[in-house]
């Protein structure tokens, strides 16, 4: 778990957003913006991706992460902001719907990484208001055996859909 800021300081944090229905899998850092949600609090470990990286000497290793966090996306970033710059490429669960308590929505997300030049370049359809992007480093998209990779997925895509229709 990568967190920083407010009540998710590195070291431990409690789990709030965990309903007591365990069958579930929308647990997250954070509340439900429903108020009629029970939950049971769970401690766990936790630090920030900057000092993951820093702890195990990696400042500067290129890497590729994926972000799938139940809302807590902008707590993750925040502890991301020294990693970011050796991130080649990420892939981020977004949402267009306020389900948990201090998150950030997909235009938000969106707005953090395009000013850190992460360029959007491919998502899915999970559902209408959450699915998953891939982003990378504006300056791959200038090598060719990048945009070549990226022309192939999205024939490979849309050849693999007309075929299972």
């Amino acid at each position: 778990v990568f967190v920083s800021g407010g009540p998710m300081e590195a070291g431990k944090v409690t789990i709030g957003g965990k309903p007591v229905d365990p069958s579930r899998g929308d647990n997250s850092l954070l509340t439900r913006t429903r108020e009629d949600t029970a939950y049971e609090e769970v401690m766990v470990p936790c630090t920030s991706l900057d000092a993951f990286i820093r702890e195990r000497n990696l400042e500067g290793q290129p890497f590729s992460a994926w972000i799938d966090v139940e809302g807590a996306t902008g707590a993750v970033l925040q502890g991301a902001e020294q990693s970011l710059a050796s991130c080649l490429s990420l892939m981020v669960e977004f949402e267009q719907h306020k389900f948990w308590n201090e998150q950030w929505l997909a235009w938000e997300v969106m707005a953090f990484l395009l000013e850190r030049d992460f360029i959007p370049v491919n998502r899915d359809f999970e559902y209408a208001h959450q699915y998953n992007i891939v982003f990378v480093r504006k300056h791959l998209l200038e090598r060719l055996e990048v945009r070549e990779a990226l022309a192939l997925s999205f024939t490979r895509g849309y050849a693999g859909r007309a075929r299972s229709s």
